[in-house]
């Protein structure tokens, strides 16, 4: 839960960020769509029941998101909106597959890249947590990162995510079941 409250506190920092940036929003970009496949790294937290079962304590996943310009969407300036989809094969340590899909907003810091290289932003996801043997459940996943331009329309991204998991509690009110941290690399290009 540690890392919940400290990306709420970055939410509320990039909320001012934003607001400011928001006075200058970015230009257009000429292309509006991103194509990005991810690696991505699940890290169990420390005394979960996922960590005590796993040996290595982690999972690797590979992912694919597809960006479009907030614009399209009259969303906040700065802002871009994706459909993602992401999964684990089944693995010695894990006899289930697992897939989250569903949409995220990303929202900028900045006007333009900083020093014309290094692009912060705050990120939330949500969407269904499906395991091959578990069923389907609502998970979300705020997070933030770095987006790094590369010329000729690509990008590196590089973020750090808060995974949770709920199920339906007393009265099925969502109950948070499971968290973990996820982090993510990949290429973005553009066209």
């Amino acid at each position: 839960m540690r890392h919940l409250r400290s990306l709420v506190a970055l939410a509320l920092l990039g909320c001012c960020l934003a607001t400011a940036a928001a006075a200058h929003p970015r230009p257009l970009p000429q292309r509006f769509y991103t194509l990005q496949p991810y690696y991505e790294y699940t890290r169990f937290e420390p005394g979960t029941a996922e960590e005590l079962q796993f040996p290595h304590h982690h999972l690797d996943g590979y992912g694919a998101r597809l960006w479009i310009h907030g614009a399209s969407f009259h969303l906040p300036p700065n802002s871009w909106f994706a459909l993602f989809a992401s999964g684990i094969s089944a693995q010695k340590s894990l006899p289930q597959r697992s897939a989250f899909y569903g949409g995220e907003l990303d929202q900028y810091l900045a006007r333009m890249p900083i020093a014309g290289a290094i692009d912060p932003f705050l990120s939330f996801g949500a969407g269904a947590y499906h395991r091959s043997l578990g069923g389907t459940r609502f998970a979300a996943s705020p997070g933030a990162g770095i987006r790094i331009p590369i010329p000729n329309r690509s990008e590196l991204r590089l973020e750090a995510h808060e995974q949770l998991i709920f199920r339906n509690g007393v009265d099925h009110e969502p109950v948070v079941d499971e968290h973990r941290l996820l982090f993510q690399t990949g290429l973005g290009f553009t066209f």
